[in-house]
């Protein structure tokens, strides 16, 4: 039996792609619901239908006899949920690549590229990739063309199901054929959408899941790209709006049908065509008639085209007498008014008077006592009991207590009158402040000449813009105002796309159709823009305009062919967009340095992977105008660097407040006494000074005792006294090191500096490294090291010290002798002193005593040099 119904969802949507089966979920397939969740199936109607779809918690649905039935799916979020978790675990899914939106006039297009590993993709499978454009600023989502790739073996089970017609499935127009890479299948594509708003904050997700004949086995949203890439968004398209010069389109003065009209409140005597002479008013209100024909009728450029006279009597007395008196009173308005002609003019237009007659209602009289808040209810009685009969209205009014005395005395003589109304027309060109005063005293009566006289005249874009709508409002299609008005516009950036609308044609003027561009650009409706510059034709006037609709529609080469020799942002805004970004990144170098330079270099060198330059031009852009950091929010060229360059600051400004935290947490400093810091100041710089060995090729190196503190320095002088002689004692001479000119040279720079700047060794000269601590040094090890040259200040102390070595003779006998004594001491005193150093730091060093062979051989030399002294002083005291 055939089995029909509609299955729809918990939100009343209805749901598509439900497998409906026989009892279970490993029954037979009886069909599936179409995009409308309808369904017709045969099956037994005793038997059980299990429904199940892809996000849906299964059903059994018993049909107890039923043809027709109605079912509501619930989705089974429990087992999304779990779903989602499996897929984030396992190391197989699908990968989608990163891409570009990219926007090219008002079509947002993307290049979305999935890859679907083979242990995933099955015969039994179908995968389903939906990408989805996500509005940011305007909280909405769009969808883009899904692509769908079945297995073979789904397949054939698909069209079993469907009866070999796959136009049944929904999902059929969306059939996209993959390419087999490495053994995975890759969905490759490219889609597009249309949006009016190019500048919103937009990302793109793509929504893909794998299924098989009974379940979802696979799903997950990856955003895939954030940001728009649209380099035309900095263009700079100031192009003037254009003024028509065909003089054509100027109307042209012509011959004027001008009308006028007016009243003449007349009084007739009672019951007669007469006009009452001893009424005063009359008198007034014939002379302003008469002025206002004489004015017509006296100039020559104008004529009288048509003459109307109407006389209207009052209501009261039988209506077919009262008409008649009207039409006599019409005749007597006529001779009247006929006397103020001159008789060519009233003979030029004997055929074109008219003459009519009517006898006014009783609701005039009704509505002119209202007016005078007077009650009227006893004549609006009269006229509701005999709509249709005014005699009997008449009868019943004219019993009313206050007829005589309100009604009769003061309101039926007002609706005693003559209308008259006539045309004329004006043979001559009016002049500038005749144009003026009609203008002041209603535009409306001005003609299309005369409106382009008070627009060439007006002083102020103000005045101007109010003359073109004013004629705009009289004359719609009057076209060379509406591009006025549109020039004033688009100069003032606020163009009005529905202004020149109506005159858009191939055959319009070209400057028209170039403004009507201008000011769809300025929309950024940019396909409208496109086909509008279809309908120009190539000039110098139309060049820049029609360069420019193509650039913003994609024909970036063809722009860049026109607008290329100019240079200037433009030039390196067109390069980016043919993506040619080499030349671009060398292009910014001729452009001044400024905030849009530094973004536009920034993009350049993303684009190149010069990551370096990228930070740095966009940190230097953001510095020189804080609104582009706006710009890159939404630009697709920089958003990941503006990501990093904001993940940074927060980074730092989080460590500024830890290390604020950090100072606020450590206490104070207590105050130190005045003693005591000029203690702690003295010994800082001593521990600034070093210690500095003069060393001589074949000598042992000798260390110069380091500065003592102030506080110390008289304990330090007596020690002084008393070492020096034991040093005298214990080291073998120098010639060098041990000179008393060196040791005041040094003394002396450190005196005068407070703080001894040390010797730059330039030369090569091998100097044991620092000892730390308790830490000693093998000076045998120290001795022996090869020792090239020395430096220049060594040099320079070496000659003071030679020239020191230049006494009188009879000095020179003593220190011999001297020497001579204590040559034998200096045999036994093999320990070399200790010697401390101060480098930078105040660490005591510790050397060990020891004695090297080099040391051994030089006391041996000393011996030998003893005995040569002691030789040549022999030979001295005989020459004496």
């Amino acid at each position: 039996m055939e089995i029909t119904g509609t299955v729809m969802d918990d939100d009343g949507q209805p749901a598509m792609s439900i497998v409906i089966r026989d009892k279970t979920e490993n029954g037979d397939v009886y069909g599936i619901t179409d995009y409308d969740g309808n369904f017709k199936i045969m099956a037994d109607p005793t038997t059980s239908l299990h429904l199940s779809g892809l996000t849906y918690a299964p059903k059994v649905v018993k049909l107890k006899g039923k043809q027709r039935i109605n079912v509501v799916m619930s989705f089974d979020t429990q087992q999304l949920d779990e779903v989602v978790v499996v897929a984030k675990r396992i190391t197989n899914k699908l990968a989608p690549e990163p891409t570009d939106i990219e926007i090219i006039g008002n079509q947002y297009i993307i290049h979305p590229k999935v890859k679907i590993p083979k242990e995933m993709f099955k015969p039994n499978s179908r995968v389903i990739v939906q990408p989805t454009l996500v509005n940011i600023t305007r909280g909405t989502q769009r969808l883009f063309r899904p692509a769908v790739v079945t297995g073979r073996e789904y397949a054939i089970a698909l069209e079993r199901m469907l009866e070999f017609d796959l136009s049944q499935d929904p999902l059929h127009p969306y059939y996209e054929k993959s390419k087999r890479i490495d053994g995975n299948e890759v969905i490759a594509y490219a889609d597009s959408l249309y949006l009016d708003n190019p500048d919103d904050e937009c990302r793109c997700d793509i929504f893909m899941y794998l299924v098989n004949y009974r379940k979802a086995t696979y799903r997950d949203t990856v955003v895939i790209a954030k940001g728009t890439v649209n380099p035309m968004r900095f263009f700079d398209f100031n192009i003037g709006a254009k003024k028509m010069t065909d003089e054509k389109y100027i109307p042209r003065p012509k011959k004027q049908l001008r009308g006028d009209k007016g009243q003449v409140n007349l009084t007739f005597l009672i019951s007669s065509a007469r006009i009452d002479d001893s009424d005063p008013n009359n008198a007034v209100e014939l002379d302003k008639m008469r002025e206002k024909l004489a004015h017509v009728d006296n100039d020559p450029n104008s004529e009288f085209m048509a003459f109307s006279i109407t006389a209207v009597s009052s209501p009261e007395g039988p209506y077919q007498s009262n008409l008649k008196l009207a039409w006599k009173r019409a005749s007597t308005a006529k001779e009247t008014i006929l006397k103020f002609l001159n008789p060519g003019t009233v003979l030029a237009m004997q055929d074109s008077i008219s003459l009519d007659a009517r006898v006014d209602a009783w609701e005039s009289v009704a509505v002119l006592m209202e007016k005078d808040s007077l009650s009227a209810e006893g004549i609006r009685d009269a006229i509701a009991r005999n709509p249709n009969d005014m005699a009997a209205q008449y009868r019943q009014i004219l019993r009313l207590p206050n007829f005589r005395n309100v009604i009769f005395n003061d309101y039926l003589k007002r609706l005693r009158r003559v209308e008259y109304s006539f045309s004329y027309s004006v043979m001559r060109l009016l002049n500038d402040d005749e144009i003026r005063q009609m203008y002041a005293k209603n535009y409306k009566d001005l003609v299309q000449y005369e409106f382009w006289r008070m627009y060439v005249n007006a002083k102020t874009d103000a005045e101007r813009e109010k003359i073109c709508r004013q004629a705009l409002e009289v004359y719609p299609k009057f076209m060379l105002m509406a591009n006025e008005l549109a020039v004033i516009l688009i100069d003032r950036k606020e163009a009005d796309v529905a202004l020149l609308e109506p005159f858009i044609n191939e055959r319009a003027p070209e400057e028209l159709l170039c403004n009507q561009i201008i000011a769809l650009l300025g929309e950024k409706d940019y396909v409208r823009a496109d086909s509008v510059a279809s309908m120009l034709m190539d000039s110098p006037v139309t060049a820049d305009v029609k360069a420019l609709a193509g650039a913003y529609n994609g024909n970036f080469q063809a722009a860049y062919d026109h607008f290329a020799s100019r240079g200037g942002t433009n030039e390196v805004v067109l390069l980016l967009a043919l993506k040619r970004n080499e030349e671009a990144f060398d292009k910014t170098d001729e452009l001044p340095e400024e905030a849009l330079t530094y973004y536009l270099r920034a993009v350049a060198a993303n684009r190149l992977d010069k990551i370096t330059d990228a930070f740095a031009n966009l940190k230097k852009a953001f510095a020189a105008d804080p609104k582009l950091k706006d710009v890159a929010r939404i630009d697709g060229d920089v958003t990941d660097l503006l990501q990093q360059l904001e993940d940074e600051e927060k980074e730092k400004a989080e460590q500024v407040k830890l290390a604020k935290e950090k100072k606020k947490a450590e206490p104070e400093p207590e105050p130190v006494e005045n003693d005591e810091a000029a203690s702690t100041g003295e010994a800082a710089e001593s521990s600034l000074s070093i210690g500095i060995t003069s060393t001589k090729i074949g000598d042992k190196p000798k260390k110069e005792k380091v500065k003592k503190p102030k506080k110390e320095k008289k304990a330090k002088k007596e020690k002084t006294k008393k070492a020096e002689p034991e040093e005298r004692k214990e080291v073998p001479e120098s010639p060098v090191a041990d000179t008393d000119s060196t040791r005041v040279e040094l003394k002396a720079i450190i005196d005068s500096t407070g703080v001894f700047t040390p010797i730059v060794v330039t030369d090569t000269v091998a100097l044991p490294a620092p000892i730390a601590g308790n830490e000693t040094v093998d000076l045998d090890t120290i001795a022996s090291e090869p020792v090239d040259s020395v430096s220049i200040e060594t040099g320079k102390v070496e000659e003071k010290a030679a020239k020191e070595k230049k006494p009188k003779k009879v000095k020179a006998k003593k220190e011999k002798k001297e020497k001579k004594k204590a040559g034998g001491k200096e045999k036994q005193a093999e320990v070399p002193e200790p010697v401390t150093e101060e480098a930078g730091t105040a660490d005591n060093v510790t050397e060990a005593p020891a004695i090297s062979r080099a040391e051994r051989k030089r006391k041996k030399e000393n011996v030998e040099e003893q005995n040569n002294d002691k030789k040549n002083e022999n030979d001295g005291s005989k020459t004496e």
